[in-house]
This record gives C-alpha cells, structure tokens and sequence, in this order.
C-alpha cells in the first residue's frame, strides 16, 4: 500500500494537487475522474492504497458517495475529503464519518496542507501509539479515531498492563493515559514512563473526562507533553495527536544532524590518520639520512604531494558528508596514471611496513590511461594499504597487482592476516563496521575506511569487494571502468 487515489473531476485540479504531493515526498498518485473510475481501479488494486483525497461533488456522485464508498468498503484507504464550500452540516457530516481530515479547496496553502497531511499518513504506518485506559469504550473510541491516521495502535486497561506493554514494544512513540484507573492514576503511570524514556523519545498525552483546573498542569508537571479533555473533539484529537508526532520527528532528524557531524569529523579524521602516519614515517627516515640524492628527492615529493593531499581532505569535509549519506560527490576527473598513483602510495607506507618488517610486492601490467578523481582514488589506496599493514603480521608479504582487460583495470590488495570471519564480510562496506580480527600491532580503526572506499568507487561506476584467500588472509579488490567523464556520477567537476 504505498500509493495515492486522487477521486477528482478536475483535470487542472487533480494535476496541481499531484504535484504538490508528489513534491513532498516519492508517491504514485493514480487518479479517478469520477466514482465509477474510482470503482474500476479499487475492485482490482485497492490494496495498493493506503490513502484517496475524495472531492466530495462529482459529476456522477454529487452526494458524497465517493466518501461513502472508500469508508464502507475499503476500511484501509484513509480518506481525506476535499470541498468548495465547508458549513457546520457538513462539518458534522464528516466527523461522524471518521474521515482522516476534510479541506476547502480554496488556495495554495490547502494544497500544502493536503501534501504534509498525505505524507504524514504516510509516515504513521510505522508509528506505535499505546493506549492505557481501564474504560473499553473510552479505549474503542480512540483506537477508532487513530486507525483512520494509519498509526499501529497497542491498548492497555491498566497501569501496570501499560508498562509490561512498554517493556515489549520500547519503540512505542506515543502514550495516551487515563487519568484515573483503579490500580495506577495516569499521574503515577507517567511518572514510571519518564523513569525510562524521555520527552524527545516518546510523547505521553494525559486524558481525562475531568476539566478540572488543576489536571492539566499536574499532568503536564508529571511529565506529560500535552492533555485531552474526554469526550475528545476529533479534529483537536487528531491535531494534537499529530503536533506531537512531528515533534518528535523534529527532534529526530535534529538527531540525526549531531550523528551527521560526528561522522563527517570521524570520516575527516580516518581519511587524516593514514597519509599522516606515512608522512611521519617518511619524515623519521629523512631526519636519520638518506645518502642516495635521487631517493631523498622522492621522499621530498612523496611527502609534498601527501601534504596537498591532506589540504584537499580539510576543504572537502562537506563532500565526505555528502558520500556518506547519498549525495553528490565533487570529482576533479582527469587523465591519471593508476600505477604511478600506486606506485607513489606504496612510497608513503614502506616506511611503516619496514617497520613491521613486510614486503610490499608490486605487480603491475601496463594499463592505459583512466580519467578519474585522483586524489578520491589516493583515499581508496590509503585506506586499503593502511589496512592491510594494519592487519598483516611481522615478516609477511603484501601484494599489490594491478591488471587490465579491454573494459576494465583491477588493483587487488591481498595480504597474509588471518581474514575477515564469514559472518561479518556482508557488513564490512558499511559506516563504523571495524575488521573482524584484530590488529597486530595495537592501530586503531574507526569503521569508516570501506565505506569510504565504497562511496568513491561506486561514484566512478566501479565495484569493489572482498575475498577470503585460500591462504588465509584478505583480499580486497577494485575494479575500474575505462568511462568517460559523462558517464561518471559525479556531482559536478571542478
């Protein structure tokens, strides 16, 4: 169920309101010019719908019997009535009706309006709302008013049936509390909720058939976010209902930008650490002497050529934000030579690997030219060099092989660590998912590397994967198409 009926005689109509859902978020919208169209299409396809904005006048329905139809036979299609011309009659007429909302149609703004409420069904489908009141029909009543908003709905006639429900669904959004039930008031069941969960992670709605003076703000001062006198109005019920929701979804996707910036400073970080360890390696060997003139000028260029690099990753935060999280990724595509960008990374990390005493074996066969982001490719090599010296033990050899067919150049990284355990190669591309063994000589890792990896390749149209060699250790691999820049998904060049 996961599109729209739009029941209306109006082609222009129809077309604007279209649009506009459809600018808020990615539905189909079907439309029905009239009833009998929109019969036609429900009798095949009605649970392909989760909701239809019904204008209430049709040419061959000029009664209403459009509402009629989705509410006494298509019980999950919520229903949002649209009209010229709203009186108290009508008005009345649709809240007994249980419709989700009715709108005038009378200006852009309710065009919007029609848009957030659709999209906001929408959303409901994955929101929990617990109902806690010891009265059956007060509890039917508003299960009845919630179902139409397409929330999941869990009920409770207790205070302590509430809290064992909590306990089992803790992903509950929503709690609706009586105020006086025989074995907890609300006031005392709130309390025990806001022990656990705070008001940013689910709202508590006090209810009550008391307006007296002082249940709100004891309510409120409980822990409450809000209060509903009962018997309810529906259109304040569903307002409140869904203030709270979008609440919490505000706070949400404030959320989510704080674990945006970490990760970009995270990301920053990783991408730093590795051709800064190369740096001070290569520094280290300098300040005890290199004879050889025509060595100690490739360590100077290595390291000069490392240093713009890592001026490059500093200005290009927001683009490690934007490949992290599906954005577009800036690529400077030129002409590069794959085997003198690796040849010159491997000149980065020889001195770390003499360190732990491992070879670097470079195959190389000669390869064409490839247009791609150089200093992005210099990230991928960074992070699977880094890796693979990470987890190699003393006195082993890495392989470095670069191959070329007529489509494609591939550089596999293979090294003699002790793998990757089957059960966690399905997550090894993803953000913060760290190596399964252990590194052999205390480095730290952060989890980013692959994903980074993974986010540039696929950004160049290439694959990248890994696999278990059958000597033991890991091979990670990268392969490249011969593209052009038009058929590179870059976001814009430079």
């Amino acid at each position: 169920m996961d599109k729209v009926l739009i029941i209306e005689d109006s082609l222009t109509f129809s077309k604007m309101l279209m649009m506009e859902i459809q600018s808020v978020f990615d539905v189909e919208c079907v439309p029905a010019y009239s009833l009998q169209e929109a019969v036609d299409i429900l009798e095949s396809n009605s649970d392909q719908f989760f909701c239809a904005t019904i204008d209430i006048n049709l040419p061959d329905a000029t009664k209403g019997e459009a509402v009629n139809l989705i509410i006494d036979h298509y019980p999950n299609i919520s229903p949002i009535v649209l009209t010229g011309k709203i009186n108290e009659a009508l008005r009345e007429d649709m809240l007994q009706m249980n419709v989700a909302d009715y709108v005038q149609k009378d200006g852009q703004h309710n065009l919007e309006y029609v848009a957030s409420l659709v999209h906001r069904l929408y959303k409901n489908s994955d929101v929990k709302i617990l109902i806690t009141d010891d009265s059956a029909t007060a509890r039917m009543e508003m299960q009845r008013l919630l179902a139409v908003q397409r929330f999941q709905i869990l009920k409770a006639s207790s205070g302590s049936e509430a809290i064992d429900t909590l306990a089992e669904n803790p992903d509950i959004r929503i709690a609706l509390v009586d105020c006086n039930m025989e074995d907890m008031s609300g006031l005392e069941l709130t309390e025990k909720f806001r022990e656990n969960y705070s008001k940013e992670k689910m709202a508590i709605i006090g209810v009550s058939s008391s307006s007296g003076r002082n249940m709100s703000p004891n309510f409120i001062k409980s822990g409450a976010n809000d209060f509903l006198v009962k018997p309810f109005q529906p259109e304040e019920f569903h307002c409140r209902i869904n203030q709270n929701i979008e609440f919490l979804d505000v706070v949400q996707e404030h959320q989510q930008a704080r674990e945006l910036i970490n990760l970009t400073l995270g990301t920053a970080a990783h991408d730093i650490r590795s051709p800064l360890s190369g740096i001070t390696g290569l520094a280290g060997i300098l300040l005890n002497g290199v004879n050889d003139d025509t060595k100690r000028d490739k360590y100077l260029n290595t390291l000069v050529d490392a240093a713009n690099n890592l001026s490059d990753l500093v200005d290009n935060l927001l683009d490690t934000t934007a490949i992290e999280h599906g954005g577009s990724l800036k690529q400077n595509v030129q002409p590069t030579n794959l085997q003198a960008l690796i040849e010159q990374r491997l000149t980065l990390y020889q001195a770390k690997a003499e360190e732990k005493s491992i070879r670097l074996n470079a195959q190389f066969e000669a390869a064409d030219t490839i247009l791609c982001d150089s200093n992005n490719m210099g990230r991928v090599l960074d992070n699977l060099l880094s890796n693979a010296l990470k987890y190699s033990p003393s006195k082993s050899t890495i392989d470095i092989l670069l191959t070329c067919s007529e489509k494609h150049i591939r550089v596999d990284i293979n090294d003699q660590g002790t793998g990757i355990p089957e059960a966690q190669e399905k997550n090894l591309f993803g953000a913060y998912q760290t190596l399964g063994s252990q590194t052999t000589a205390g480095e730290s890792s952060t989890g980013l590397g692959l994903a980074i990896c993974k986010n540039i390749i696929d950004a160049h149209n290439g694959k990248i994967g890994y696999r278990h060699l059958d000597t033991g250790g890991s091979g990670f691999f990268f392969v490249l198409p011969h593209a052009s820049n038009e058929s590179l998904k870059t976001g814009s060049h430079d």
